[in-house]
């Protein structure tokens, strides 16, 4: 094999693996976000009372930016802030035994510098009556943008998406 041969097949080499490298890297923060927003749902279920529930709410605050805003649609005012946040998910803890809650149909859009991600899913929630036992599941779309700061992705804002016109 001449010199430039080799020199052309080490040179598509390096290519193919850069290429190959990105390719499965790129999913891997796809699997870390998602993670994330399971987590986020596991804390949120995992039931607390008296020091847990403030325990609860500190773990839920970790997974939202400093600044995050949540809009949820009309009829109700945006929740600016992720100590707003805080308070709101505190005034619903005495409550939240008798709900379950849960993402599905999860669509991640990372950009090409790796620290932003538009994610797109369901998000559902279950009640309990607890008198009668009878459960009713609501669910609403959501678009997020999530970022990523110190290696770890978290929720800088979410909004509530009608998709019934």
């Amino acid at each position: 094999m001449s010199r430039r041969a080799l020199i052309v097949a080490v040179a598509a080499g390096a290519i193919g693996l850069a290429a190959a490298a990105w390719y499965l890297l790129r999913p891997a923060e796809e699997r870390v976000i998602r993670g994330r927003l399971d987590s986020l749902v596991d804390d949120f279920n995992d039931p607390g009372e008296g020091l847990a529930s403030l325990a609860k709410a500190v773990a839920l605050a970790s997974y939202f930016t400093e600044d995050v805003r949540v809009d949820l649609g009309p009829g109700s005012p945006p929740i600016e802030g992720r100590e707003a946040l805080v308070g709101a998910a505190s005034a619903l803890q005495p409550r939240t035994a008798a709900l379950r809650a849960g993402v599905d149909d999860v669509g991640i859009a990372i950009d090409d510098g790796g620290t932003s991600a538009s994610v797109t899913l369901t998000a559902t929630v279950t009640r309990r009556n607890l008198a009668t036992l009878e459960e009713t599941l609501d669910a609403r779309e959501f678009a997020l943008t999530m970022t990523k700061r110190d290696g770890t992705w978290r929720i800088a804002h979410a909004k509530a998406v009608d998709t019934l016109r």
